[in-house]
């Protein structure tokens, strides 16, 4: 029967808790809903981020939002370009900080990691687009900065990628299990629905 490295290691943070957690709500963008790169499923999980993000509040969450840019006159995330907008129902309000960043690390070259310092709440959970992309890369960037972290993969999305051979399509939802199964076995605890996540 197959196992993970988090059993093998007994690695567990099941008890970690929302309200000593900081969100991280990695690139919630107009671009992936009605732009230029829509996914799969997407509608889904902004309902799933709407409703971690009101838990959240009201329960004192450190809360910080992830935004791509990409430079002036490129095809996605052009800075000038509404489609690189927060999406309504996810913005931030009040003063929850806004990490801006190029790369699909949300670690690098930001300073994501001095705003979790500074809360205080260093597990993570973490949500947003695209599962393979930036949300694989940022989880996975985590563990080397020393944080305990759980993603919800229902308030995660992603698209249909070509075969190497770019022949045949694989379908997101593939992609997205691939990519969950991938991080669970070592980088963070997988959880389907924010409502596992304990208060």
């Amino acid at each position: 029967m197959a196992t993970t490295f988090r059993k093998l290691l007994n690695l567990n943070n099941e008890n970690q808790s929302l309200a000593d957690s900081s969100l991280v709500v990695v690139d919630a963008q107009r671009e992936y809903l009605d732009g230029n790169l829509p996914l799969t499923g997407i509608e889904k999980a902004l309902d799933q981020i709407s409703h971690i993000l009101y838990r959240a509040r009201s329960l004192g969450t450190n809360i910080i939002h992830v935004q791509h840019f990409s430079p002036k006159g490129a095809p996605l995330f052009n800075p000038d370009d509404k489609f690189v907008d927060i999406i309504d129902e996810v913005k931030p309000i009040g003063t929850e900080p806004i990490i801006k960043k190029n790369l699909p690390d949300s670690f690098a070259g930001t300073d994501l990691d001095e705003h979790i310092k500074a809360s205080g709440k260093k597990d993570l959970v973490v949500v947003g687009f695209m599962t393979h992309a930036c949300i694989s890369a940022t989880v996975r960037s985590a563990l080397n900065y020393g944080y305990h972290t759980t993603v919800i993969a229902n308030a995660c999305a992603t698209r249909d990628l070509p075969t190497l051979q770019n022949s045949d399509v694989i379908p997101a939802g593939t992609v997205h299990d691939a990519t969950m199964a991938a991080l669970s076995d070592l980088f963070a605890r997988v959880i389907t629905d924010e409502k596992a996540l304990k208060d």
